[in-house]
């Protein structure tokens, strides 16, 4: 079984270096934006100590652990969805995949650009979703585009029924609102899945804090868990410098770090 989970953000916000902290990749890493070009793609085993306990209990011919699956994009921008910036195009690399980790800059360096002035980890939240929604508001008008003059001329149930879906779902994006805070009956669930909307897919937001903000619940912090909590979503903080940090150790080595800073796990 594979879960692919597509990395998204603003430019400078950390993605690639949670792509190494997660797939110890190595891809590269730049102060500027950008500096990703291509999409970065990675497989990861996940950990499952019960599935080594079960292989020893039932002594199966094979085990297939679960994988992931993690895909790095370039940063979005504004009128990403317009063609701004380099991240609309690789949009498509990330609709099959199962769900989306947004990175979220909340750490301040002079020596890493900002896409603007000041940092606003709940504005640039809000910008993100905001693209991504306008990307599958295009997707939305261009299907009803394409079946609205058979549908109008000569409707039938389901071309009637996909069509009030749609009208729907334009209207609910257009307000820059994801699909996910939607509710549906089984049957446009089921016609929605088809679409592989973004803004349908499941969502962790990845709040990327300074290491001197670690363990400590800050005003902005707080800002981006009532956004989140809003649409049945999880905020988790990390340094992912430090993750990444980390995951170039040795495992003893990491677990004796781990221990020192008086963390569980990273």
């Amino acid at each position: 079984m594979t879960l692919g989970v597509g990395i998204v953000g603003l430019p400078n916000v950390g993605k690639t270096t949670l792509f190494n902290a997660l797939t110890r990749a190595g891809a590269g890493v730049a102060s500027y934006a950008f500096s990703t070009v291509e999409p970065n793609t990675a497989m990861v085993e996940v950990p499952d100590k019960r599935l080594g306990m079960l292989a020893e209990m039932y002594k199966p011919k094979k085990v297939t652990p679960t994988m992931m699956k993690f895909v790095d994009v370039a940063g979005l921008v504004a009128g990403a969805s317009r063609g701004e910036g380099m991240g609309n195009q690789f949009l498509s690399t990330i609709r099959d995949l199962d769900a989306l980790a947004m990175v979220v800059r909340s750490f301040s360096d002079p020596n890493v650009q900002h896409v603007d002035s000041k940092l606003d980890p709940r504005r640039d939240m809000a910008m993100v979703n905001l693209e991504l929604a306008l990307a599958d508001l295009d997707v939305v008008n261009k299907r009803r585009e394409k079946i609205s003059g058979t549908a109008r001329l000569k409707p039938g149930a389901k071309e009637k029924e996909e069509l009030e879906l749609l009208d729907r779902l334009a209207a609910h994006l257009d307000e820059g609102k994801p699909i996910r805070t939607m509710s549906f009956e089984a049957e446009q669930a089921k016609l929605l899945k088809s679409f592989s909307f973004l803004t349908a897919k499941p969502v962790l937001y990845v709040a990327n804090i300074g290491e001197d903000q670690i363990g400590k619940e800050t005003p902005e912090l707080q800002a981006l868990r009532d956004e989140a909590t809003a649409e049945h979503a999880e905020v988790i903080p990390l340094s992912a410098r430090l993750e990444a940090e980390i995951r170039e150790l040795p495992d003893e080595e990491a677990t004796v770090f781990l221990e020192d800073a008086g963390l569980k796990e990273a």
